[in-house]
């Protein structure tokens, strides 16, 4: 009788990339899968190519020479974070833009600060290549110092875009453009921290923009600014709501009867401001809300050490059925280590820690801001 030797599970093609997958966060170890056996070269790659990091202009060095001496690994780039900070190479930036990426699906392009002879800003039409990837979903373009210069980035973008984030100063449409030919494109989240917004973010009839955008399914909203574009946001459908109000004026949340997640941004808001716009939340969201956030800056914040109780009063006596998450996030101070700023948060909000919910605290970086607010749209 022929006994066959039981099936080795490492040759069954999913189980090896499911296998090597848990290993994505340790280069090492996948430079090592990849020299086991030729079948675990190509599970091996993807996992090691899917985010390329970019810390050190050293390590954009290495995938330069990887990609060009192996030109199919650009095909397994899912996720690029590009920091002109960091790089501090217009050549380096350049040779990167110039690849195409076919399975991009997430873009992180962060501009820089300073911009000089010896330091200049990158040609727009090198991101313009970035942001029209064809597989491109989510896109976050901060230009803080160069949001003027850099407007016509988003023409012809990937129609496949869902999610779109603008960090900068001042962004203004460019009515000469071209779109007659082109469809607007659908947003499920939009994430605007600009300090003044001067443009037709949508796509009217027969109007011509450089932001053609569709809001109308809008489900996800972060906005910050003194100048807020609310007559072209529409929020019946909205589920995700971050504010960070940069004037003197309550906010109606009954305008927003799908609410589901409110993040409020404290640090530039008035005390009564925040509080007689928690006091609009209405009946329609008592079985709707299950996510209450205050994001915490302790930079901008004042007389915040007042501001807790209040908050911790008004939110512990909300009724909402549905309410099953309190969290207080402050951003990192290099004044106090994390586990002071947990003890202090927790002693600050009494009322919310005894309630039967749960109720956490957190320590966010500012750094990070584009990364939480993925995380938190994956939830739609």
């Amino acid at each position: 009788m022929l006994i066959m030797d039981p099936p080795n599970p490492l040759k069954i093609q999913e189980l090896l990339e499911q296998c090597i997958s848990f290993l994505s966060h340790s280069p090492p170890d996948l430079l090592s899968c990849a020299l086991v056996a030729r079948p675990w070269v190509q599970p091996a790659q993807s996992e090691l190519f899917r985010a390329p990091q970019f810390y050190l202009p050293l390590s954009s060095q290495k995938f330069l020479d990887s990609v060009r001496v192996s030109p199919h690994l650009v095909a397994y780039v899912h996720e690029l974070d590009l920091n002109f900070d960091r790089l501090r190479s217009v050549p380096t930036f350049h040779d990167l833009c110039a690849f195409s990426f076919p399975h991009l699906e997430v873009l992180y392009l962060t501009l820089g600060m300073v911009f000089s002879q010896e330091n200049p800003l990158p040609h727009v039409h090198q991101m313009q290549r970035l942001l029209a990837s064809p597989k491109l979903r989510y896109a976050f373009l901060d230009a803080r110092s160069a949001a003027a210069q850099c407007a016509d980035m988003l023409t012809n973008i990937s129609p496949t875009i869902e999610h779109l984030s603008l960090y900068g100063g001042r962004w203004t449409g460019n009515p000469a453009l071209d779109t007659a030919n082109a469809a607007p494109i659908c947003l499920k989240s939009v994430r605007l921290i600009v300090s003044d917004f001067t443009t037709d973010f949508t796509w009217p009839t027969n109007s011509v923009t450089s932001f053609p955008f569709d809001l109308s399914n809008l489900q996800a909203l972060a906005i910050s600014g003194r100048s807020t574009p609310w007559d072209v946001i529409p929020t019946a459908n909205i589920r995700i709501l971050s504010l960070d109000h940069w004037g003197s004026i309550s906010i109606n949340l009954a305008s927003f009867p799908c609410l589901q997640i409110l993040v409020l941004e404290i640090g530039r808001w008035f005390l009564p401001d925040i509080l007689e716009t928690l006091k609009t939340l209405s009946p329609h969201h008592n079985n709707k809300i299950h996510t209450i956030v205050l994001s915490i800056s302790w930079i901008q914040a004042r007389g915040i050490d007042f501001a807790c109780p209040l908050l911790d009063a008004m939110i512990s006596s909300l009724t909402m059925k549905s309410l099953q998450t309190v969290e207080i996030k402050y951003t990192f101070s290099p004044n106090l280590p994390p586990s002071e700023i947990h003890n202090n948060l927790e002693k600050s909000f009494p009322k919310l820690k005894a309630r039967n919910l749960s109720f956490r605290t957190s320590v966010c970086y500012p750094e990070l801001g584009s990364k939480q607010w993925k995380e938190l749209v994956e939830r739609l």
